[in-house]
């Protein structure tokens, strides 16, 4: 049985920022899902489990074997697929020796593993690659396809427990099918941990991690039996909440109610003494035995209200503080019924066309159109048409959007080396002031000084809200908003609340997802797949 376990971790930063505290958790044989917030630490604990980092404080007991795959990667110009598995020395030695042209130092390396050519053939078949080889270079492959080929390293060992961070990202249908494929056939002797926000990943899963600010905690079942658990702890813990919040209200009022009548009793029974010729000696003994009373009761409901506190910090603690974030997307004023038409269009390189077929396109004003096809089919490429860059294409181009805004994968529109605030007011022209702007990037979650982060260092989900906050401070809304797969660098939080605003935004979109369920939650009335015109 493959386990990975973890005891008391704790991981500090180098600026002494606490990422996490006395963190102990078991990843059994099986597939678990390991999800959060952004910025909760997920990679970083699983980089702890992979033995890659090494924690402050605590203990990690893990097999010989661990395979983690990390999230983003950068190959240069040259390598090939060999490099991508891990294995180029050995390869490399392996086509000197099958050419006739070994020498000693490469029957070492390769140790007897004559079938590594045929192993890598066939872990590539597995992944959706078919006819590549270990000798292909990485500059031949579009970004998924990339990511498919690290991917197949999972076909190529033998490993005791392999850990997969975002491994959907990027990929088209194809490439999500084989990861699917993979773990619905990963052996459950064995273990794998997945850190992703995908949710039809996540409901291939066994059980699901979550981390947050406090603590860990294990959902036993896939994605829709935790979001079905969650929301429903999340509902108690919120009405237990504000349950307790009404008792200390009505605590303080009840208090004030007791303490004024005694407080009036006693003035009317000093007074009524007073008048009944009663010894002053007495009156005085009276007196104190009143106010004694009084601060009983006082003390009393003092220690009731202090109890409703701690019962208010109780349930606080149980609640998972996240920033409020609204991303209230504008309509355009623009009344043209057509926001974009084609006809016989081809996208050029050189003087090849991309597509067998040339496309016939209308977009309506107010449609949603989801674009689809495989890695390389020219999704993007369509989108740099539509939002009016300089792409070489062959056909008519007879409408275009006035003022679209285009997201791509990499939201190059942001200034890397200007702040939030600088991005978002670049285009005023008078439309809002700074303080507008700035309330506007504060319902985006960038509250106070968060809007002088310089956009260089975001986070993924990060650039995104920054890049809402551009779109809802323009002085004139766009009249067709495009999403290149908006959702690979949000976490499940994110990815809701953006598909909420896409699904109630009256605006023109067209988006590129391979995420079904978005897509789905977007309100999408129209599919075009650009497979077709290869056929």
């Amino acid at each position: 049985m493959s386990r990975i376990s973890l005891s008391n971790i704790s991981f500090v930063f180098p600026d002494g920022t606490s990422l996490f505290t006395d963190i102990s958790v078991t990843f059994n044989n099986g597939v678990t899902g390991l999800t959060g917030s952004n910025g909760s630490g997920k990679s970083t604990l699983a980089k702890i489990a992979a033995g890659i980092i090494t924690p402050r404080s605590g203990s990690v007991a893990r097999p010989e074997k661990v395979k983690y795959l990390e999230q983003e990667f950068f190959e240069s110009t040259g390598d090939t697929i060999a490099s991508l598995l891990g294995v180029e020395a050995k390869y490399s030695a392996w086509l000197r020796i099958n050419d006739g042209k070994g020498d000693i130092s490469d029957f070492t390396v390769l140790d007897d593993d004559w079938e590594l050519d045929s192993r890598i053939r066939k872990a590539l078949d597995r992944i959706g690659l078919e006819g590549l080889t270990g000798a292909t270079p990485v500059s031949r492959l579009s970004g998924g396809e990339t990511i498919r080929a690290r991917l197949a390293t999972l076909f190529l060992f033998d490993h005791d427990f392999v850990i997969l961070d975002e491994p959907t990202n990027h990929l088209d249908r194809n490439g999500r099918n084989a990861v699917f494929s993979f773990i619905e056939e990963f052996p459950r002797n064995k273990g794998m941990i997945i850190i992703s926000h995908d949710r039809e990943l996540l409901r291939k899963v066994d059980r699901i991690v979550e981390i947050s600010p406090v603590g860990v905690k294990l959902f036993g079942g896939n994605y829709d039996l935790y979001k079905e658990i969650s929301d429903a702890e999340r509902d108690a813990a919120t009405k237990t909440l504000e349950e307790r919040k009404r008792k200390l209200e009505y605590d303080i009022s009840k208090a004030e109610s007791v303490i004024n009548d005694q407080v009036s009793k006693s003035r009317s029974a000093g007074k009524a003494n007073r008048d009944s010729g009663i010894p002053t000696i007495m009156l005085g003994l009276m007196k104190g035995s009143g106010e004694k009373t009084t601060q009983r009761k006082i003390e009393a409901h003092r220690a009731k209200i202090e109890r409703a506190q701690e019962g208010i910090a109780e349930a606080e603690k149980k609640m998972i503080k996240e920033k409020k974030v609204t991303f209230d997307l504008l309509n355009s004023g623009s009344r043209s019924s057509i926001v974009f038409a084609c006809t016989g269009l081809n996208i050029l390189f050189g003087d090849a066309r991309l597509w067998r077929r040339p496309l016939e396109l209308t977009v309506a004003r107010g449609e949603r159109l989801r674009i689809t096809g495989s890695n390389g089919s020219g999704k993007s490429s369509l989108c740099r048409v539509i939002s009016g860059e300089d792409v070489t294409t062959d056909g008519e181009l007879h409408i275009r959007p006035g003022n679209p805004v285009y997201l791509d994968q990499k939201l190059s529109f942001l200034d890397r080396s200007k702040t939030i605030l600088e991005n978002a007011s670049r285009e005023r022209k008078g439309a809002f002031d700074i303080t507008e702007i700035r309330i506007r990037l504060g319902r985006l979650g960038f509250y106070g000084d968060d809007c002088f982060k310089l956009t260089a260092s975001l986070s993924g989900g990060e650039l995104i809200r920054a890049a809402v906050g551009v779109i809802v401070s323009l002085n004139e809304p766009p009249d067709l908003l495009i999403l290149d797969e908006p959702t690979n660098n949000l976490d499940l939080k994110g990815i809701e609340m953006l598909q909420n605003a896409i699904g109630g935004y009256p605006g023109t979109v067209i988006i590129i997802t391979h995420d079904d369920d978005f897509a789905t939650g977007c309100g999408i009335t129209r599919t075009v797949d650009l497979d077709d015109l290869y056929e």
